[in-house]
């Protein structure tokens, strides 16, 4: 299956979203801010597959993992899914999330939009 970077400072809900994940028979690394999470991407040998991030954390938040991630040659194209519980997030961040999931959320619609948002990183490209 594929590597998915977890980031969320509350840990119960990290918690949930590395269980779902790990069933789901995904790799899973784990971080509780933006600037944890950019230590594990630079840790590990290759980048991971898919970022799931809250956006509002502290230290850095979800907008500036993004940012970073979107200015960083190596990382640039790693897909995001943001979570959120802010009803209006910034464009910039609805621009470069490939989905957004909104807080309070059930387990089978996070399921759902990882597995969407993974399907259309599989198929291949057609050419025009």
């Amino acid at each position: 299956m594929c590597q998915i970077l977890v980031v969320e400072d509350e840990q119960t809900i990290r918690e949930l979203l590395v269980d779902l994940l790990e069933d789901l028979g995904h790799r899973v690394l784990e971080a509780g801010t933006g600037a944890q999470a950019l230590e594990v991407i630079n840790k590990i040998g290759n980048k991971p597959d898919l970022v799931l991030t809250d956006i509002t954390m502290p230290e850095m938040d979800g907008e500036a993992l993004v940012k970073s991630l979107r200015t960083t040659d190596r990382f640039s194209n790693i897909p995001v899914i943001v979570m959120t519980a802010n009803r209006y997030p910034s464009l910039r961040i609805v621009e470069q999330a490939r989905a957004i999931i909104r807080k309070p959320f059930d387990l089978e619609h996070v399921e759902s939009v990882i597995s969407t948002v993974l399907a259309t990183l599989r198929k291949p490209r057609s050419s025009p």
